[in-house]
């Protein structure tokens, strides 16, 4: 027998919160990132494969903090609509459709 799903809204709220607290640190991950890898080709040739090198880094990082600072606004925005709609769920009204399902019982 199966155990019935539970969801807590207010646990939803809170990885909301803490993806949303990741977002906001992706952009001074990024000022930080860009200031420290921010290298001039102006360092001679004798370092020009090392700066080529570090830029690539560099832009690598970059995109994967702003990918991260997206996806992580996202899910948090997905995971608080979640929220509300279990709050507002009429949960004996579910758990009649859920009953509806193939294999239930």
């Amino acid at each position: 027998m199966s155990e019935e799903l539970q969801v807590d809204p207010a646990t939803l709220d809170g990885l909301a919160r803490n993806l949303r607290e990741l977002s906001a640190q992706t952009e001074p991950a990024r000022t930080y990132l860009n200031r420290w890898l921010g290298l001039s080709t102006a360092s001679g040739r004798a370092f020009f494969e090392v700066t080529k090198s570090i830029a690539e880094v560099r832009d690598r990082l970059d995109a994967n903090y702003a990918a991260l600072g997206s996806l992580s606004d996202r899910s948090a925005t997905e995971l608080e609509s979640t929220a509300i709609m279990y709050r507002t769920t009429d949960h004996a009204y579910a758990a009649e459709l859920d009953r509806t399902l193939v294999g239930e019982k």
